[in-house]
């Protein structure tokens, strides 16, 4: 006996019955806070990562996806006993609730507790949940040394790399940059490039250097847009360079200048309606940032301490 699970845009996923409940299928999951914060869950194996992202604020854990009625599943994850998550299938969604022994699992300004309404295709293989990497020929995040970017979470497309290095690694205390976002040359046009996420207002630029390896944007963690590369499906680039950020009659625009035309756009969405560019998957991006920032304390204090802000 199977019961169908309908999780957001017409997404249908077969859930199989496992000794007169039902084990949560495996797959990707994302939705939003009780507080608006970006919710991640993948599980894969009978286990389940969660993750909470917003800015100033995150939190992970994972443990056993434990089946504990019709269409309802706890976590008690191992890094905090007397933790429990409580998962619940509601319509169309999947309500998450935490219990009072979790917080340290997280900051005071998130929760892990919200709605999950969206599932993104079926897992193949993960970083984070399996050894095996992804399927031959898709394009997917990792950290690790890049021929081009050096140590980083970075991806690499038949174009050319980006990444995210880190940059306060102790090394030199008296640095004001926490991270650099990476780019080979090759994606960085004459004017420069302006990078954005799908469906966000975030919009950054990045300039190339004459002769170097690549090119990068040093900031904090806010600076580089931290938070997008955890929580958008893409990035955009497109070749420019931002003239201006203004809140209009439509939300937040931006005007991005290409030779002397200027465009105003209002996320990276509408940017690659209007002008194109090229999109960067951010597939296994939380993965590997979380392991980029295990090893970049300075990083993980500054999102604690929202930047300063």
């Amino acid at each position: 006996m199977k019961l169908t699970l309908r999780l957001g845009l017409g997404c249908v996923l077969a859930m199989p019955a496992v000794q007169g409940v039902l084990a949560m299928e495996p797959g990707q999951y994302s939705g939003v806070g009780d507080y608006g914060e970006t919710l991640t869950l993948t599980v894969q194996g009978g286990m389940g990562e969660i993750e909470v992202v917003t800015e100033g604020c995150q939190g992970d854990t994972r443990g056993v996806m434990e089946p504990v009625g019709e269409g309802q599943w706890q976590m008690r994850p191992g890094d905090l006993p007397g933790c429990v998550i409580g998962f619940a299938q509601q319509g169309d969604a999947i309500v998450v609730t935490e219990g009072s022994e979790c917080f340290g699992l997280h900051g005071a300004m998130c929760t892990f507790g919200g709605k999950l309404t969206e599932a993104a295709m079926p897992m193949v293989s993960d970083p984070v949940m399996a050894a095996g990497g992804d399927a031959p020929g898709v394009e997917s995040w990792s950290y690790g040394m890049d021929p081009e970017l050096g140590l980083s979470a970075h991806i690499r497309t038949p174009e050319g790399a980006v990444g995210l290095a880190c940059l306060a690694d102790g090394s030199n205390p008296a640095t004001a940059w926490i991270l650099g976002v990476r780019m080979s040359p090759a994606l960085i046009g004459p004017e420069g490039t302006v990078y954005m996420f799908d469906g966000r207002t975030d919009a950054l630029g990045i300039d190339g250097a004459a002769g170097a390896a690549f090119a990068e944007k040093k900031d904090t963690t806010c600076g580089v847009g931290l938070e997008a590369f955890r929580a958008a499906q893409s990035m955009v680039l497109i070749d420019g360079m931002i003239a201006a950020i203004n809140s209009g009659a439509s939300g937040m625009e931006i005007s991005i200048d290409q030779g002397g035309r200027r465009t105003v756009v209002l996320d990276g969405t509408d940017a690659a309606a209007k002008l194109g560019g090229r999109r960067i998957s951010l597939k296994g991006s939380s993965a590997a940032i979380k392991a980029l920032l295990r090893d970049c304390p300075f990083a993980q204090y500054d999102i604690d301490t929202n930047c300063g802000l």
